[in-house]
């Protein structure tokens, strides 16, 4: 169902990058990652990238040693206590594109705050302004087909004073950077990176999960919808441990998951999900080690997805191109 046309090197050096996102008018794409020493560190800051216009794409067997994407901003924590900025979320504004990012603090007292940028150029950026509660982590987001509005999922950072609420959805206004209308995603054994996709016959969650609260070790991830009346979310267990979870729709309405699993070695995997809510494996997007967080917008011509690996050695960001049967 999924085959790989082409795949580029967005960045990949010395530093680590990862957890990345893509954006698109329909002209020119930008995508957002994080840039920092290690996995965790106090220097995250995040980098935004746009495509170049010339340049030729590169084969499935090998790429061009010329870029096809450029550094034009990067973007840092407005909190100095909050100094490593993470998990960077692309969308479009009306007047530009905006991006979300979440400024953290670990050790001996953890914290986090969100913070939202924009930009009518994906390079001269605004001020950032707070977005949502403290020491609540904005995961992902979705556009709701409806009524053309932004809906984003947040987990509580955990041993802080919030880690005790579940996952939450809400309304997202990226003009005034307000989150409103909060609504509870509740699996149990405390969920945190939570993907979303706003689906034909409702909203569909896919939520990671800590094994149990003494180990924090990874669980395995649920899918969930809305239950009938308002009565909260019914889930269903994947039985698979997926770091980084993310889902997409196709424009026929089919739905695609991807995350991170270890079987046993790490890789990052594309797949279908079904409409009795089971994932059947389609694509490993080349990958290994420090790997995961894929995300995927629709082209004329299939998927782009982007991803981070250190298959090949330093921690890098790659974009590939897809074809759908």
């Amino acid at each position: 169902m999924l085959h790989l046309t082409t795949m580029t090197a967005v960045a990949r050096n010395k530093l680590h990058h990862g957890f990345p996102s893509l954006a698109t008018d329909g002209t020119t794409w930008w995508c957002a990652f994080r840039s920092g020493r290690t996995h965790v560190s106090d220097d995250g800051t995040v980098e935004i990238w746009r495509e170049a216009r010339t340049g030729r794409r590169a084969s499935a067997a090998g790429r061009d040693a010329r870029p096809r994407w450029r550094r034009v901003a990067r973007l840092r924590s407005p909190d100095p206590a909050l100094a490593d900025l993470r998990d960077p979320r692309l969308l479009q504004t009306p007047t530009g594109i905006a991006v979300v990012a979440t400024g953290t603090r670990r050790g001996e007292a953890p914290g986090c705050r969100t913070f939202l940028w924009t930009s009518t150029d994906g390079a001269t950026w605004d001020e950032p302004r707070p977005l949502g509660p403290e020491n609540t982590w904005l995961w992902s987001l979705t556009h709701r087909r409806t009524d053309d509005r932004w809906l984003a999922v947040t987990y509580p950072f955990r041993d802080t004073p919030a880690a005790d609420r579940g996952a939450e959805l809400w309304l997202l206004d990226p003009v005034r950077a307000e989150l409103t209308d909060p609504r509870e995603v509740q699996p149990g054994r405390l969920p945190n990176e939570t993907g979303i996709v706003d689906s034909d016959d409702g909203l569909r969650v896919l939520v990671r999960r800590f094994a149990d609260e003494q180990s924090m070790g990874d669980g395995t991830a649920v899918l969930g919808r809305p239950a009938p009346g308002d009565a909260g979310w019914t889930f269903t267990d994947t039985d698979l441990i997926i770091g980084g979870p993310t889902l997409h729709r196709l424009p026929d309405g089919r739905l695609l998951a991807g995350g991170r699993v270890r079987d046993p070695e790490p890789r990052t995997v594309l797949w279908q999900l079904t409409e009795d809510d089971r994932l059947v494996e389609l694509l490993a997007l080349p990958s290994g080690g420090d790997c995961g967080y894929p995300a995927m917008i629709n082209t004329d011509t299939g998927v782009r997805v982007i991803w981070y690996s250190s298959h090949e050695g330093p921690t890098g960001v790659y974009v590939a191109d897809l074809t759908v049967d």
